[in-house]
């Protein structure tokens, strides 16, 4: 992705979480703007890879601070994301990597 930057990616001793890291966002406007708190883990519906925004805890609820309106481009930072752990040598034994985009539609209940 242009424009778009994983940094300070940092391995973490969790059963569900992976990796933590930063996405930075190089802007004309108001230059880089750097979200902190992003973690890569393995999904507890199955062994998917799922990315968590950066969030706060709320009255026992957890509220997301970072909310892309683009799916593709959510999964695109995704790709992006892992891309950049696997380089820099973060453990993701364990967890499928295929990240694909589902509508909801499609999923049986």
């Amino acid at each position: 992705m242009e424009n778009v930057e994983i940094r300070n990616i940092k391995a973490m001793e969790s059963k569900q979480f992976r990796a933590r890291f930063d996405v930075a966002f190089k802007t004309v406007e108001f230059g880089t703007i750097c979200i902190k708190g992003f973690r890569l883990g393995k999904s507890i519906y199955g062994d998917e890879v799922w990315i968590q925004e950066p969030a706060y805890q709320f009255f026992g609820k957890h509220i997301g601070l970072f909310f892309m309106e683009n799916k593709g481009v959510w999964q695109e930072l995704k790709r992006e994301a892992l891309e950049t752990c696997k380089e820099n040598g973060i453990d993701l034994s364990g967890i499928n990597l295929l990240v694909e985009n589902i509508s909801p539609e499609e999923v049986t209940i």
